[in-house]
């Protein structure tokens, strides 16, 4: 008590001051209604900074673990997508899923290295054959074909990139089914060729190219660009076409391995030749 006592002598003057400031504040904020509601609007705005500040560092730091969640349930989606299911009998009609076969499976994976300014573009994934990586995985995203798996390691895989000059994808046109095959030609990161159709093909700029399906690589029906250009090639006799690539390959970071559960069975089919 005497040590609260000798605090209080000492300091009396600024324990004073502090006191009757807040009887002050206090006797402002009740009788003025416009000097109440400017504290208070002051106080909701720096806790809401406080509380948002707060929110953007914790949306940051979860970012990463957010992106790989929803990577894993898109992998998910894809594996149940009609495209990626194959029916096994036509003529029955089952009340459960039996009435449709798994036709490929998706990994989700992570881009650690990657180049896109080389004429012959490779990346590294960091999955391996411990994970079920094996070579002849196609690799895509939601917005395009990235490459295919070309080696395996116990932990992790390389792949030949779209951007490759070895790289082919049948491809078609969305709007009238015409296919063609698609390659790059190591101009642009971000534009392609599409070659092997005729003259007589209906092509329009604007037109949607998108994977055929005919590839055991690759699913049908992902997106791969827009047509940009047509051009007559009457010394070929097939149209010259350009499109922009729906995919930026030089910020590619979660990817999906597609493994099609059918590809022995259709490379022994096309490999077996057909007796007289």
């Amino acid at each position: 008590m005497n040590r609260l006592v000798r605090i209080f002598s000492k300091h009396y003057v600024l324990i004073l001051f502090i006191f009757l400031q807040v009887v002050s504040l206090v006797v402002i904020f009740q009788g003025k209604n416009y000097h109440r509601s400017i504290f208070i609007n002051s106080l909701n705005d720096f806790t809401g900074g406080t509380y948002s500040m707060i929110s953007n560092y914790q949306q940051y730091f979860n970012l990463k673990e957010d992106n790989l969640s929803l990577s894993m349930q898109n992998a998910d989606l894809l594996a149940v997508a009609p495209s990626s299911i194959q029916k096994v009998n036509s003529e029955y009609i089952l009340a459960s899923d039996s009435l449709y076969r798994q036709k490929y499976v998706f990994r989700n994976a992570q881009v650690i290295d990657n180049s896109i300014n080389k004429k012959n573009n490779f990346f590294v994934l960091n999955l391996g054959a411990n994970d079920g990586m094996m070579a002849e995985m196609g690799v895509i995203t939601g917005n395009g074909v990235v490459g295919m798996i070309v080696q395996v390691s116990d932990h992790f895989s390389k792949a030949i990139s779209f951007l490759n000059s070895d790289t082919r994808v049948s491809c078609k046109v969305k709007r009238n089914d015409a296919v063609g095959i698609l390659y790059w030609d190591g101009l642009d990161s971000k534009s392609a060729v599409l070659e092997d159709l005729p003259l007589t093909t209906q092509i329009l700029e604007g037109d949607t190219i998108m994977t055929s399906g005919y590839s055991s690589i690759y699913p049908k029906g992902i997106i791969v660009g827009v047509v940009t250009s047509v051009k007559e090639n009457f010394e070929k006799q097939m149209l010259d076409i350009h499109i922009d690539l729906s995919l930026d390959y030089n910020t590619i970071n979660h990817v999906y391995v597609v493994e099609n559960l059918y590809k022995e069975e259709l490379q022994y089919l096309k490999n077996t030749p057909i007796n007289d």
